[in-house]
């Protein structure tokens, strides 16, 4: 059986350093967050086809801080796990 979860969310990026530039905006809006065993890569509304490490930013929901890392609905080995969105 395989168990799928939309995540049609609000999430929002806040670049922490200089590594990319973007134009100067507060939050980049994230289509999408994506998990593998050695790296985490997003994508950016607007910067269609392009991915970015997510090492470089930090993570909102509904302008709170959250831990994509620790969330069950972002990383695929905690998927079974609670919270599946952890707040920081």
């Amino acid at each position: 059986m395989k168990v799928e979860f939309a995540r049609d969310l609000p999430i929002n990026a806040e670049l922490i350093d200089d590594y990319y530039e973007f134009p100067i905006v507060d939050k980049l809006d994230v289509s999408n967050i994506e998990m593998d065993q050695s790296s985490t890569s997003i994508e950016i509304l607007g910067f269609s086809g392009k991915r970015f490490n997510s090492i470089h930013f930090k993570f909102y929901l509904y302008n709170k801080e959250i831990d994509i890392y620790s969330s069950g609905l972002f990383n695929t080995y905690r998927w079974q796990s609670l919270p599946m969105i952890k707040f920081v």
